[in-house]
């Protein structure tokens, strides 16, 4: 991807207080805080059966018939059982059974993808999908194993977050530069950090001004990398702004009580501290980007920033 993931992290002694910032290629910045990605699980289910001759289907457990009543009212029914606003879709992309055209086979197989757009659909998702295959099949007397992975969540970006990227991206770009993305049916494993820390995922504009817009997930992509730049500065800035953002203030009264920095007690009314509740007294002792890796790699954009 022309942007990679840089989650930015505040470092301070006693542990880290975090905030994520992402790029992904294909569309513009995003300017809301709506689930820009869905959650997106994978299901397969495996039928077995008493196979037999086409000429006599009432003396077997017609599974091919069984499968593709499954294939199609596996998303209709979940369409009337979960909320709609939820954009649930059901896709499947394997297929098989058979290898005869006049023999009934005793085993068939379907994959695909369970994807949406709402977090409380997802929770409920796998027990409805399990309970649903069972009962679509049952009449036809053929077993069903299903096998459910949950992938992961949608991509909800937290408000503040999202200002701190959108006017990192003004700064670069200026106004003309940041608009809202579509939602996409897309998984993104990005959504873990999001569970974790407040951050937002932005998607950064790859197509050549003028030129046609590629499909990502086709062979045929191409990347104007000049891109890369725009996408390394806007990161860049979004470190640097974080810090500004993630402020809020504290009376002298609360550092004296040993609930801020030491320095807040010399006579000040008031001093900027991190937004997350203090676990040591001192401030944001420098600003990193972190990539992952097994170790992480630090490149100071100060060597010391005192809110």
């Amino acid at each position: 991807r022309a942007g990679g993931r840089v989650p930015v992290r505040f470092e301070r002694t006693g542990g880290w207080i975090e905030g994520a910032m992402r790029q992904t290629t294909v569309t513009p910045l995003p300017s809301s805080t709506r689930p820009i990605t869905a959650a997106s699980d994978l299901v397969e289910v495996r039928l077995t059966g008493r196979g037999g001759h086409t000429s006599r289907p009432h003396l077997t457990e017609d599974l091919t018939f069984a499968l593709g009543k499954l294939l199609t009212e596996l998303p209709a029914v979940l369409s009337r059982r979960l909320d709609p606003r939820a954009g649930v879709s059901v896709v499947w992309g394997v297929i098989s059974a058979g290898a005869a055209v006049n023999v009934i086979p005793s085993l068939g197989r379907a994959a695909g993808t369970v994807r949406m757009l709402d977090i409380l659909a997802w929770a409920d998702a796998e027990a409805l999908v399990r309970e649903t295959v069972h009962q679509i099949v049952e009449p036809y007397g053929v077993d069903a194993e299903v096998s459910y992975v949950r992938g992961v969540p949608p991509v909800v970006n937290e408000p503040r977050s999202t200002m701190v990227l959108g006017r990192a991206v003004t700064e670069i770009l200026g106004e003309d530069g940041l608009v809202a993305t579509a939602q996409s049916l897309g998984g993104e494993d990005f959504a873990w950090y999001l569970d974790q820390v407040p951050g937002a995922m932005g998607r950064l504009g790859t197509r050549t001004p003028g030129g046609p817009t590629y499909d990502l997930h086709q062979g045929d992509l191409r990347v104007d990398e000049r891109a890369i730049a725009v996408g390394a500065k806007v990161l860049a800035a979004a470190a640097i702004g974080a810090p500004q953002a993630y402020t809020v203030r504290l009376d002298a009264a609360a550092s004296a009580s040993g609930q801020g920095p030491p320095h807040a007690a010399s006579g000040s009314s008031t001093t900027v501290a991190p937004v997350a509740p203090p676990r040591s007294s001192t401030v944001l002792a420098s600003v990193t980007f972190w990539m992952p890796g097994p170790e992480a790699t630090r490149l100071p954009l100060s060597s010391a920033i005192d809110l």
